[in-house]
């Protein structure tokens, strides 16, 4: 998955940012980068029953609430995805997975937290890079459910 070509190619507003050394845990990623951590989006690639992909992004600090996704996906269960699969529906290997541009289009839900902010992060396709792009992109370019994917604690 080339992500740099994809946005230039769509004129998608972006700019990258290189981490001081590779990463791939979100809230090291922002201290890294020098970000903070609540734009900075962790985007989890999770599976129903018949193995059907779905991408939740919520701010890094934040801790997936399973109820809230299924509830917001209106399906019966829902599990993250093996660690060593999550490339085969991102295209990209876990902690660098950037919050569009997928291998296998997923229904996607977008924590609302993230719509205080015109810009938001994400993996960069590359464990040394982040990518800044426009929120309002992120919503449309993956058709996302916008709704609150946290839990409370």
């Amino acid at each position: 998955m080339n992500l740099k070509k994809f946005l230039e190619e769509n004129k998608i507003w972006h700019r990258f940012i290189t981490k001081s050394r590779e990463s791939g845990h979100t809230l090291e990623s922002a201290e890294l980068a020098g970000l903070d951590a609540n734009r900075l989006a962790k985007s989890l690639v999770l599976l129903d029953e018949e193995k059907n992909a779905y991408l939740v992004i919520i701010p890094g600090p934040c801790k997936m609430n399973f109820e809230k996704a299924r509830k917001g996906f209106g399906v019966k269960k829902l599990h993250l995805a093996p660690f060593e699969e999550t490339k085969n529906y991102s295209g990209y290997e876990p902690g660098e997975t950037p919050p569009i541009h997928h291998l296998v289009p997923m229904r996607t839900g977008l924590d609302k937290r993230f719509l205080q902010y015109e810009t938001m992060y994400g993996g960069g396709g590359d464990k040394s890079l982040v990518v800044e792009l426009k929120v309002a992109d992120v919503v449309r370019l993956n058709k996302a459910i916008v709704s609150d994917f946290c839990s409370d604690s």
